[in-house]
């Protein structure tokens, strides 16, 4: 997301399922529809994370950029971006061997 770090927000990471959950506005979601790999939860779905700055059951919080700097973080992951960006990583990558 070159360019665009303010639309960055937090997301959470496991190491071990290989796998992410980014928070996006309410209602947005729909936009990543149809990009490989994403899943969208249905409504009520509950994620289970560990506070901010703690790791816990292989998750934890990556904080955006501004966060590090000792700023706080208002806004979650611009969804728009988020396409963009997933789109440009799924266009270089190299195909996978079966």
């Amino acid at each position: 997301m070159t360019g665009h770090g303010s639309s960055l927000g937090p997301y959470l990471a496991s190491g071990a399922l290989r796998r992410m959950w980014v928070l996006v506005p309410l209602g947005t979601a729909y936009r990543l529809i149809g990009i490989p790999g994403v899943t969208i939860p249905s409504p009520g779905w509950q994620l289970t994370a560990p506070p901010p700055g703690r790791y816990r059951a292989d998750r934890t919080w990556v904080l955006p950029p501004t966060a590090l700097l000792g700023a706080p973080w208002t806004a979650l992951t611009d969804t728009g971006h988020l396409r963009e960006a997933l789109e440009a990583t799924q266009a270089t990558e190299a195909p996978r061997c079966p």
